[in-house]
């Protein structure tokens, strides 16, 4: 059965509606146009559309200490350990940083003794210079977890991997998105992850 999608004129979900979890879908994308005013960031804007009361903290994640097993033993035969960074230059959000600026810290990375992998989609390639690496999104904060460092492009794979115990670095480029920047319209920090 296909469901129609939350329109213009529901306010919440309802039962055997479809409704699709992005901004971009709700009400016309207008609250994608509030997105870095005061106090209106996506942690906001996602309570809003999910009528969750501004007062609720997010919670993270309960592990399975089964699936955490299971990863740790797989990068161990591939010999991914804290000697391993992985860099995660996708998002679909916004432009790209150019893939030169990737290369050099890549490279750097390496000088520094790390092995060097490049977090993709199964269309996306590797940066130059570093190994591809795909793995289901269940399993990303154990993957965190186990290397020595991650590098990201501000994007939805950060918020998923937020709660990791882990040397995480986010890039936020210096560009104005929407009502705000990149930084004050999306930063885990400021949002509480």
């Amino acid at each position: 059965t296909i469901y129609p999608i939350l329109n213009n004129n529901q306010k919440q979900i309802q039962k055997g509606k479809l409704f699709i979890g992005h901004p971009e879908f709700y009400r016309r994308g207008i609250l994608l146009e509030k997105l870095g005013e005061k106090e209106k960031d996506l942690l906001s804007i996602y309570k809003y559309m999910l009528n969750i009361p501004p007062s609720v903290k997010p919670k993270k994640p309960i592990l399975n200490i089964k699936t955490k097993e299971r990863v740790e033993k797989r990068l161990k035969s591939l010999g991914i350990d804290k000697k391993t960074a992985i860099l995660s230059p996708y998002a679909k959000s916004f432009d790209l940083v150019e893939e030169k600026f990737w290369m050099k810290l890549a490279e750097g990375l390496r000088k520094k003794g790390y092995m060097v992998y490049t977090n993709t989609a199964p269309n996306e390639q590797a940066v130059a210079g570093t190994t591809r690496l795909h793995f289901p999104l269940n399993e990303a904060i154990y993957v965190a977890e186990s290397v020595g460092c991650l590098v990201a492009l501000r994007s939805g794979f950060c918020d998923l991997i937020s709660s990791a115990k882990c040397r995480f670095i986010v890039l936020y480029p210096d560009k104005k998105w929407f009502s705000g920047s990149m930084f004050s319209s999306s930063s885990l920090e400021l949002m509480g992850k």
